[in-house]
Parts: structure tokens; sequence; C-alpha cells
């Protein structure tokens, strides 16, 4: 997912991070995605595919001077909420991370045969929707992360209306979403 560069590059940044929240944005799911055709199927259009990389980019996040790590992705036309798992294989370690993952405007759905049965197959999955397209809301405050989760009506209707979806919080030095 990323060159040994950019790598080195967000390293660096996370390393000598002083920000209150460090939103990290990158394009696609990053949690590990466990499928319905068994623990070793890999769906390499996002991390998975990359699990090296991931490892790496967990230990710069796990860094001390990260306090409020929140990654934020798109790209599989369905909304996430995600506790990012130090170790995915072992649901009951530390959540280094929140994870969003914002649907799109512009098409619906992602496969069905992969994201139907995602929340059952990983507990690390808070909130998942596939039906429905829009956008995410952040509110960041010293003390908190809003999320808002928006739906929208119509995808071709510019006019459409939009609601909440749902709605999650992440408090301040404690990773993962209460909803």
């Amino acid at each position: 997912m990323l060159g040994a560069a950019q790598e080195s590059w967000l390293r660096r940044g996370l390393r000598d991070e002083r920000a209150a929240w460090s939103l990290v944005t990158q394009q696609t799911l990053f949690s590990r995605l466990y499928l319905p055709q068994g623990r070793d199927a890999l769906y390499s259009d996002v991390w998975d595919g990359y699990a090296a990389a991931r490892d790496r980019t967990l230990t710069a996040l796990a860094q001390p001077a990260v306090r409020n790590p929140v990654l934020l992705g798109g790209d599989v036309h369905s909304f996430w909420i995600n506790d990012v798992k130090r170790d995915f294989e072992r649901p009951g370690s530390a959540t280094v991370a929140t994870e969003i993952v914002t649907t799109c405007l512009a098409s619906r759905n992602g496969p069905e045969a992969l994201f139907g049965p995602a929340r059952s197959l990983n507990p690390h999955v808070r909130f998942l929707d596939n039906a429905h397209a829009g956008y995410v809301l952040l509110e960041v405050t010293q003390a908190r992360l809003a999320i808002d989760l928006r739906a929208v009506d119509s995808l071709t209707d510019p006019a459409s209306a939009s609601r909440s979806l749902a709605r999650y919080d992440v408090e301040a030095g404690h990773p993962g979403a209460i909803g």
C-alpha cells in the first residue's frame, strides 16, 4: 500500500507527533477482513494483501508520541467503524486505533458476498453498513472525536436529504469507538 519512502515519512511523522489526535488518511480498509472462504483467504484489494506493511504501520501507530490515532479510509463502497487491533489474530489484543471508513456518493455497495457476513467473522468490526451511500462528519475536540455516519436518500438527486445512520464517539486516550 505504501512505498518505502512513504512508510519512512509516516513513521518519522508519527514518531515526532505532537497533536492531540493523529488522523491518518489512506485509501481503503486497513483492518483485517476475515472472509467466509476461511481465515487464510485474503481480499487483496485492501491492506490484507499487504500484511507486512500493515504490521509496520501498526508499530508506528503504537509509538508513545501517538496519543489518539484514527485511520480514515474509503473506496470499499460501505461504512465501517473498526477497532484496529495490534494483533488481529487475537481479538483480545490491544486496540491501537479506531478506523472510520466512509462509503461513496457515486455508486453503491461493496461486494455482498464478502461484506455481508463480515460482522460475524470479524469481532473488531463495530459497525458495518453495506446498503447506504453517504459520507462521514467528524467533530474533533481535545476530549473526543464524534463520528456521524450520514446516508443520502438518493444518489441521483443533488438536493437529496441526508440522515444520520449511526453515531459513535472516541474518547481521548481510549482507542476504540463507543456507539
